[in-house]
Parts: structure tokens; C-alpha cells; sequence
């Protein structure tokens, strides 16, 4: 009985029916061997860095596609053996791997796509700062410090620049650079445009803050809700019009 598979090898040809056994035999080992290679890999998927199993997909998935090996594997645990005359075929009780090349090819966009996202994710770990660059370094300084409240933490003054910077901390956290520069360019805000939009400051009681806010001669927007949230939140502006928010939590 034919196997299926093209004789590739004379020198297994030792006589008709040694020939077919050593070809099926031949056949099923492959089969079977390959099987089990796939399913340990695919079981240490977690396991595996995305490039190496990048990698692995791109050289694997096009042998993968081979016709006759594919046949190989699609006999599902079917097998040659030798009986009294001749040859047949007899099924045995191993499942059907041929699933495992779909989930194969299926996965490597997906693995490769989530793999990459977590790797970048994990680069950033949080917003380090946030720069201001003010038209009067004084008055800026002012309004952070005296009125709003931050903490400096340091101060220096760039001569080569003729420029001020100065870090700020909110609670503690490092997370504004105010600047100085020569003339800088006067950047719009309103009508809001394009990049950046304001920062926001969250606040326990926002009543409480747009009341010491107005001690110190800032006005505030009207309180307005978050369509999404239900939240309350309100704007005011730094000396050069920066939209500031607090948001209350």
C-alpha cells in the first residue's frame, strides 16, 4: 500500500515491501518527533523573549507551510506496520496535532504585538517633570512658590544662557522645570491649540482651593462636572495664561 509520500531515497529501497515500511516508518517518526517539538515549544511560549520567538515564527512558519510535511503530520497517529502480506494501516489512539500549526501561525502577530507593547510599557515608568518656560522669571516664581504653594528644590542660572531654572516639587515629587529665555515666543492659548493643552492638579476639596486661590487675587472658571466621571473640576490661569485645572478626587 503507498503511503503517500514520494520516494526521495533509493538507497532505503532494498526490496518492495521493505521499502514501504521504511518510508512509512521513516514517516511516522517524523510526524511523531515533530509533533512533540511544537508542543514543548508552544507550552514555554511565557517562557520565550518576543525575538528569539520572532525569530522562531519567521524560520519556523514557512517550513511549517511544506506540503509534505504537512501530510506527515495530518496522519494523526496513523502508522505502517508489516502484517502476514503486505502492508496496512492501522489507526492508533494518538490525537490530532494539526491544530497546533494553526494556533502557530495565528499567535505570532498577536504574541509578537503584545510582547513589544509590554517592552515598551515598561520603559516609562511615570511622568518625571513637566517644563514651563515664562515670559518674567519673577513674577512666574512667584505665582508657583508664594502663591500656589510648590517647594523649591532647586535653583540655578545658566550664564552661557542667560536663562533661570528652577525645580519644583508638589508634595514632595520633583515635577516642575520653570524656565527663563530671552524673548521667548509667546505660545496661544486660546483658541486652544495644537500640543500640550493645560496641566491639572488633583485636590481633595476644590472649594477649599479656589478659595485660598482667590485670597491671593487668582480667579477661577465656574465649577463644572465631568460628563464621564461626575467629578468636579474648575480652571485658572499662571501669569502667562497657562490653563492650570484642579480636578477633585
Amino acid at each position: 500500500m503507498n503511503c503517500g509520500l514520494k520516494r526521495s531515497s533509493p538507497e532505503l529501497d532494498s526490496g518492495p515491501v521493505s521499502y514501504a515500511k521504511n518510508r512509512c516508518e521513516l514517516k511516522w517518526r517524523l510526524s511523531e518527533g515533530v509533533k512533540q517539538s511544537f508542543l514543548i515549544f508552544i507550552a514555554r511560549l511565557p517562557e520565550l523573549d518576543s525575538g528569539p520567538f520572532f525569530l522562531i515564527n519567521a524560520v519556523l512558519l514557512p517550513l511549517c507551510c511544506d506540503k509534505s510535511l504537512l501530510h506527515a503530520l495530518s496522519l494523526s497517529g496513523e502508522r505502517c506496520r508489516q502484517v502476514d502480506k503486505g502492508l496496512c494501516v492501522q489507526k492508533s489512539s494518538s490525537p490530532n496535532y494539526s491544530f497546533v500549526f494553526f494556533i502557530f501561525s495565528a499567535t505570532l502577530p498577536l504574541t509578537f504585538t503584545q510582547s513589544y507593547i509590554q517592552n515598551f510599557t515598561l520603559m516609562f515608568k511615570r511622568i518625571h517633570h513637566i517644563a514651563i518656560i515664562c515670559s518674567d522669571y519673577e513674577k512666574s516664581k512667584d505665582f508657583y512658590v508664594n502663591q500656589l504653594g510648590f517647594t523649591v528644590l532647586a535653583e540655578v542660572f545658566r550664564e552661557e544662557r542667560n536663562s533661570y531654572k528652577l525645580d519644583l516639587a508638589i508634595n514632595g515629587l520633583y515635577q516642575i522645570e520653570l524656565f527663563s529665555f530671552e524673548n521667548p515666543p509667546v505660545r496661544p492659548s486660546r483658541p486652544e491649540a495644537q500640543g500640550l493643552r493645560h496641566l491639572a492638579f488633583e485636590v481633595d476639596d476644590i472649594e477649599a482651593e479656589i478659595n485660598r486661590l482667590n485670597a491671593c487675587g487668582i480667579i477661577s472658571e465656574p465649577i463644572r462636572i465631568d460628563e464621564f466621571t461626575g467629578k468636579r473640576f474648575t480652571f485658572f490661569a499662571d501669569p502667562d495664561g497657562l490653563p492650570l485645572e484642579l480636578y477633585e478626587v
